[in-house]
Formats: C-alpha cells, sequence, structure tokens
C-alpha cells in the first residue's frame, strides 16, 4: 500500500504512536484516509478496507475508486461536500450509504480536516470514517416505530427488544425532566446504577447543551443530535454523539448514543503524529543544512591553514607579526572546532569527549563573559575549588555555558547579576552541580516545561534560534547527566547542570565488577577512561 506522502518516521518515538494509533482504529473499527488534493491520489488504512469489503493490494487509489462503493444517491451528496470543504478550507462530516459483496447496506459517517501548506492552501484531507449502520437501523427503527406504532405494536416489539438488547448503541427513554424510564443494556453497562437520572450522567459543561436541545424538540417536536461528555461508571469521562427524537406520546423522548471517544482520540493522534512527523522533517532538514556548511567551511580552512603554517616556518624575527599569526592561527582553530560542532549538530560525527577539570574551565571564561555581557550585569564567580573531573566534550561545553550567560543577560535587559558556581551536590550523590542563576524576569511554569524543546524561544525574529537550550540538555545527556531549570515571573531563573564524578563512577563500576566476579578490580583492568 502506498503512503503519498512518504513520510517515514525516524524515531521509536514515531513507530510506537503509530503502533498504539493502529490499535485503537483497529480496536474501535476506525478507517483512516488521506487524500492528496493537487494528484487525486488516495491512502487507506487496513481497517478501511475492511470496512469496504475490500482487501488491500498495494496499488495507490483514487477518491472514483471509492465512489465505486458508494451508493449510488450518494455520489452528488459526497462531492459537492468535499468540494465545499476545500473551497472553504473547513472539516466536514457526512453519513452515507455504501455497497459490499459480502452483505446488505451500510451506512458510514465521514469525518475530514484540512492540512494546509504555507501558503494556506490545501493539499490534503485527512479523516476517518465508521460504521454507524447499528444506529441508522435504530434511529429508523424509532422513527418507524413513532409513525405507525398504533397499527404495528405487536409486530414489532419483539424485534425492537431484539434491538434494543443486542445494539452496543446507547439506548434511553426518559422524560425532559430528565428521568430514565429505560436504558438498554449498552447503556447500563456504561452507566451503571445511574441511568435513573439523565442529567447526573451527563457532564456538567455540557448539561445547558443537553436541557437546550430537549427544550428545542419538546416545542417543536424535531430531531436533535449533538456531542456531549458523559460519566462513565468508573468515573471516566467519554464522549457521546446523542441522537434525541420526540416519543408520540409528547411527554418523553427517545436518546441513542454512540460513545465516539476512542475514534476523537484516534484524530487526536493523526494530527500528533502529523505534528511530530513536521518536527522531525525540520531537524533533518537543518541537519542537513549543519552538514553542509561545515563541509564546505572545512575546505575553506584547508588553504588557509597551509599558508599560516608557511608562515610560521619562515625564519623569527618580527615579535609584532609573529603573534598576529598566532592570533589567526588560534582563530583558524576556533573555526575548525565549529565545523566539528556543526557536523556533531548534524549528527554525522560522533562527540569526542575528554576529562575535564570543571572548576579550571569554567573560572577561566570569567574574562571571556565579562566582555561578551553589557556592563550593566555583574557576574559572580562562585567555583568551589579541586573539582572533581568530568567527561565531556570542552569545545561544546564552554559554547553552552556561553549560551545559557547570555541567555540570563537577555532576561535582564536593565540590567541585573549573573551567578555562576560549581560545587558537589553531596558525598552519596557523586554529582558535580553547575548553576546558572539570573535576576531577571523568570518564566512561567508552561514556558519553562517546552524551554529545551528545539526550535522554542521567546525572543522575537531574528533574536533566537530556539536550539541553545536544546543544544545544552542533549550536551549533558550525552554526558550522562541531567539539566534542570527553576524559574518563576519576577524571580529569575536558575538553570542546574548535573554532571557525573567520572573518578566515582570508574571506581564505582571496578568495584561492582568485582563483587561480581566479571573482572580485574585493579585500575589498568578498566578502559573507561
Amino acid at each position: 500500500m502506498s503512503d503519498p506522502d512518504n513520510r517515514q518516521p525516524s524515531a521509536q518515538l514515531q513507530i510506537a504512536d503509530h503502533i498504539r494509533l493502529r490499535f485503537a482504529q483497529e480496536a474501535g473499527g476506525v478507517g483512516a484516509w488521506d487524500w492528496d488534493v493537487n494528484t487525486g491520489l488516495t491512502w487507506w488504512s487496513d481497517v478501511l478496507y475492511t470496512l469496504l469489503g475490500d482487501t488491500p493490494d498495494g496499488v495507490s487509489r483514487t477518491l472514483n475508486d471509492f465512489m465505486q462503493f458508494v451508493h449510488e444517491d450518494d455520489h452528488a451528496m459526497i462531492l459537492e461536500e468535499i468540494q465545499t470543504a476545500v473551497d472553504e478550507k473547513r472539516g466536514f462530516e457526512i453519513e452515507f450509504r455504501i455497497h459490499r459483496p459480502d452483505m446488505p447496506l451500510r451506512w458510514l459517517i465521514g469525518r475530514g480536516q484540512p492540512l494546509f501548506d504555507h501558503a494556506g492552501a490545501v493539499t490534503h484531507m485527512m479523516g476517518v470514517n465508521l460504521d454507524i449502520t447499528d444506529r441508522k437501523m435504530a434511529e429508523n427503527a424509532l422513527i418507524e416505530l413513532n409513525a405507525t406504532l398504533e397499527d404495528r405494536v405487536e409486530t414489532q416489539a419483539a424485534e425492537r427488544e431484539r434491538l434494543w438488547s443486542l445494539s452496543e448503541d446507547l439506548m434511553l427513554l426518559a422524560s425532559y425532566d430528565g428521568d430514565v424510564m429505560r436504558a438498554n443494556p449498552a447503556a447500563a453497562r456504561l452507566f451503571g446504577n445511574r441511568p435513573h437520572r439523565l442529567f447526573q450522567i451527563v457532564h456538567s459543561k455540557d448539561l445547558d447543551k443537553v436541557k437546550a436541545a430537549l427544550r428545542l424538540i419538546q416545542n417543536g417536536g424535531r430531531a436533535s443530535r449533538m456531542q456531549a461528555q458523559a460519566i462513565g461508571d468508573n468515573g471516566e469521562l467519554r464522549c457521546i454523539a446523542w441522537s434525541f427524537a420526540p416519543y408520540p406520546t409528547g411527554d418523553r423522548f427517545a436518546a441513542v448514543g454512540r460513545d465516539v471517544t476512542d475514534s476523537l482520540e484516534a484524530q487526536d493522534r493523526l494530527r500528533e503524529t502529523e505534528i511530530r512527523l513536521t518536527q522531525v522533517q525540520r531537524m533533518e532538514t537543518l541537519g542537513e543544512l549543519a552538514s553542509g556548511v561545515a563541509h564546505d567551511f572545512n575546505n575553506l580552512l584547508v588553504p588557509i591553514f597551509g599558508v599560516l603554517d608557511m608562515l610560521e616556518r619562515r625564519p623569527q624575527g618580527d615579535d609584532d607579526v609573529d603573534a598576529l599569526i598566532r592570533g589567526a592561527s588560534k582563530a583558524a582553530s576556533n573555526a575548525r572546532d565549529l565545523v566539528r560542532r556543526l557536523l556533531a549538530f548534524s549528527q554525522r560525527q560522533q562527540v569526542e569527549t575528554e576529562f575535564i577539570e570543571i572548576d579550571m574551565l569554567v573560572s577561566g571564561m570569567n574574562d571571556l563573559l565579562r566582555h561578551t555581557l553589557p556592563p550593566t550585569i555583574d557576574i559572580i564567580m562562585a567555583i568551589d575549588a579541586k573539582l572533581p573531573r568530568v567527561r565531556v566534550n570542552a569545545t561544546q561545553f564552554e559554547l553552552a555555558l556561553l549560551n545559557l550567560s547570555i541567555n540570563a543577560s537577555d532576561a535582564m535587559p536593565d540590567g541585573g547579576t549573573l551567578t555562576i558556581s560549581a560545587t558537589m551536590t553531596g558525598a552519596q550523590d557523586g554529582l558535580v552541580l553547575l548553576q546558572v542563576h539570573d535576576t531577571g524576569h523568570g518564566m512561567d511554569a508552561e514556558t519553562v516545561k517546552r524551554a529545551t524543546e528545539a526550535f522554542y524561544t521567546t525572543k522575537g525574529p531574528g533574536k533566537g534560534t530556539g536550539l541553545g537550550l536544546f543544544m545544552t540538555r542533549r550536551l549533558i545527556e550525552q554526558s550522562g547527566g541531567d539539566l534542570k531549570i527553576e524559574s518563576a515571573p519576577g524571580a529569575g531563573t536558575t538553570i542546574s547542570l548535573l554532571l557525573p564524578d567520572v573518578e566515582r563512577s570508574r571506581v564505582s563500576s571496578i568495584v561492582q565488577k568485582a563483587s561480581l566476579g566479571l573482572g580485574s578490580t585493579s585500575p589498568g583492568g578498566d578502559s573507561g577512561d
């Protein structure tokens, strides 16, 4: 079976979501589809093939192929509704009949939502189909019963009871005050012993809507349909698609409901999957761009290194020229480190880690920070001496600390205090704690929650890429550590970087191996360094 968008999730999270979504569709009998408006090609899920009584054959289908299953009298209605939805850029919901070779006429309900390109044009319609034959049969049976009740009571009673008992749809007979006079087994299973009051099982937020619909059908005698949340016997909220119709006696109404919670959740998962696929595609595109720039930049550095090497080999003599050459060599080396960072971001090159003295590294950045940040920012360094070594990429760690400091400065436009501290978390933890604290405007809970997402930024256009905290978190996690954010509006922000003490981790590993009899207990027997 072909996928017109050729979307291929690239991580286990998307695969797991796809499996859960497929399971939910199959369990709920939800047939999913995707129609490419431009090409006319469609994609059908396996459940949709089953609903239509067809078999997947790997051949791409079109809208006309789908219409072959639709009852001839419903063709014009469906095509008109779909075209109108595309023209008006909105979703749609329609009920229609289909022919199946293996059973009589069936009723389906179709729901669709448009997808747009960057220009706002509709490119796809995605949606689901459900078999609502039982519900339609129940509705038609009620309508027919109301129209010919006196003439057909005896002949229809047995069939009505059978339908009432076996239907998976919820069926209620109630007064307009909400007193339930009768409930079928499906309703009893969902609501337990509470169906005697309809207004007790409807969620409070939808109660006024339900009462208003009942007043309308009581006064005008018109059938009404709506979706309303109901409270199940176990306290779980369920979304029910109700159909209300007046009873011939005028003092009560009949209600038929279908639990559509699973189908709505399936639609939500479809939308979430689409959003995640788009995010993955953006990351892949950025990775390709970073890799290309890095390779081109590296090619430009080759002749520069060659010239600098020749200049360094020349006879010494002019101190000023020698200093300029050394400065140019250092700048070229920094540019080469930038290339490596770009390649590491694009995941084309393994990030190389090393053992670093974090107290020395952070203290050594003092002058850089004071020259980089505005003079209105007071910088306080509180670095414990002789901290244990940690294993991390030094260049990327310096870049991450610089990025955190610049973010803190941006949060203090009128000036403030930036405090960078480094200490041990405790004798038992074996972690080095580096904290960057500012006295800026802080962040609310939702911003803190999303701060480390790729491309998320609260800065204006052109002022931030939304990758700084994302890259910092990934760097710390790759080193076996963790990143935490504490902040509140008006209370500043503290970002904590927790990195394991590699010496303690190595000793712990050796001791554990020795206790299990897995190898030598001598330091030389461990290759972790």
